[in-house]
């Protein structure tokens, strides 16, 4: 009898243990927490290589299958990856700094870099989803949330009071100024659309589970997570906010008359919050928000257009493999030309456009799987309206409608490990269910 129970305590704090690397691995890849090193160096990008290893091994001890039957197309596109990157260095050697991965306006090595730690974040999710997710999302998501409301207040405070937040990297230091090119002052608060969307999505993922809050702390948490995307003053994090909001109600949740009163309801106390705005940031933000003509053809939109029909360019010269990650010389000398250069070299500002001209038919194959197969699976799978790891499937979905528009404009998208971690998810949920993973028994 002690030895069982010996046992089951040893079960049980190996199970706490890797809630607790379950935690720091969702907020760190949800977030850019990081650690100086010559230069910046984002924590999961330490933690991803780290995890995978010690799962291997974990695997390895327990005779269980590295691969999992089913969804095998979602290993193709990681062969596919691979070989594509692969491809690219040999026509194009490492360039930059061979030695330094960390520094931060360095392309090259940490390009591939990325590549990498994307790959060991797809597979650590599947085995976690796999082997060691029981019932215990919901406190995730919870901690998920609570970590975005304390972020995105200390964002604020920061940006008004001049400082940055420890840890936190990227878009939460990137502090700029003030503009009044809207009909009002514009404050680019950085940072406060993942706030708003990753705490948004949590909420309503628990809302599918008897962990939910309780309607008066939905609401008003949901209000504040709005207040954040709309203090950020994006075009297209707002546009996907809304859209991920849409999904919610038509699809996960069903809108019958009395939740079309109560969110008509919710919109009108949010309109009343915000009047307590100044009236002319008020006016910026919003202006900026729906600005379609004028704003979106101002500064920044020109070398845009630049980049998008250029890496357009490059995957009609290069269809299969695309151009690669290369220096790339624009040759005209103006204020945009080191940006463009930058971002030509390894994508940015466009992920759809990045994968395409960086890897051709693969970035597209990268996409078609990873995001839009995976899409349409999960829609079908939350139609049935019941069964098991409905919160998880429901916070996927979310996530993912999210990006079908967030990928038009921003990021490069072979570096946004969330992708990687929502589709190693599914793959992991979808071989438990189906009993794929028999071994362990």
């Amino acid at each position: 009898m002690n030895s069982l129970s010996h046992i089951a305590h040893s079960e049980n704090r190996s199970a706490q243990k890797m809630n607790y690397i379950a935690v720091l691995f969702l907020l760190a890849i949800f977030y850019p927490l990081g650690i100086e090193i010559g230069g910046m160096l984002l924590w999961i990008e330490l933690l991803a290589p780290l995890l995978f290893g010690l799962l291997v091994i974990a695997n390895i001890l327990n005779s269980r299958p590295m691969l999992l039957s089913g969804n095998r197309i979602y290993y193709y596109v990681i062969l596919v990856l691979i070989i594509w990157a692969f491809v690219s260095w040999i026509r194009y050697p490492i360039y930059g700094s061979v030695n330094d991965v960390s520094s931060t306006g360095e392309v090259g090595i940490k390009s591939y870099y990325r590549i990498l730690v994307g790959i060991t974040v797809f597979f650590s999710s599947i085995w976690f989803a796999a082997y060691y997710l029981r019932n215990e999302f919901h406190i995730y998501l919870k901690i998920l949330l609570f970590f975005s409301l304390f972020i995105g207040i200390l964002r604020l405070l920061g940006f008004f009071l001049g400082f940055d937040i420890p840890f936190m990297y990227g878009v939460f230091r990137y502090n700029l100024e003030a503009v009044s090119n809207f009909g009002g002052v514009t404050l680019r608060l950085s940072g406060l659309d993942i706030a708003g969307s990753c705490g948004t999505f949590s909420l309503l993922a628990l809302r599918q589970t008897k962990h939910s809050l309780k309607t008066h702390w939905f609401v008003l948490l949901l209000i504040i997570f709005t207040l954040f995307v709309f203090l950020h003053a994006g075009r297209t994090s707002a546009f996907c906010y809304l859209l991920g909001l849409f999904y919610y109600a038509v699809f996960i949740e069903g809108i019958d008359f009395k939740k079309a009163l109560s969110g008509f309801a919710l919109i009108i106390l949010l309109v009343i919050s915000l009047q307590f705005l100044p009236n002319e940031i008020f006016t910026g933000q919003l202006n900026r928000i729906t600005a379609i003509q004028g704003g979106v053809r101002g500064q920044y939109s020109d070398r845009r257009a630049y980049l998008y029909e250029e890496f357009f360019e490059e995957f009609l010269d290069h269809p299969l493999f695309g151009r690669g990650m290369r220096p790339v010389s624009i040759g005209r000398a103006n204020r945009n030309s080191e940006w463009i250069e930058q971002m030509l070299s390894d994508g940015g500002h466009g992920s759809y456009y990045s994968m395409l001209g960086l890897f051709g038919l693969g970035g597209v194959f990268f996409f078609a799987i990873f995001l839009f197969l995976s899409l349409w699976k999960i829609h079908f799978i939350l139609a049935r309206r019941a069964g098991p790891n409905r919160v998880i499937y429901a916070f996927i979905m979310l996530c993912l409608v999210y990006k079908i528009l967030f990928y038009y404009t921003s990021g490069r998208g072979y570096n946004d490990y969330s992708l990687y971690l929502l589709a190693g998810m599914f793959v992991g949920l979808q071989a438990k269910k189906y009993g794929v993973i028999r071994k362990l028994n």
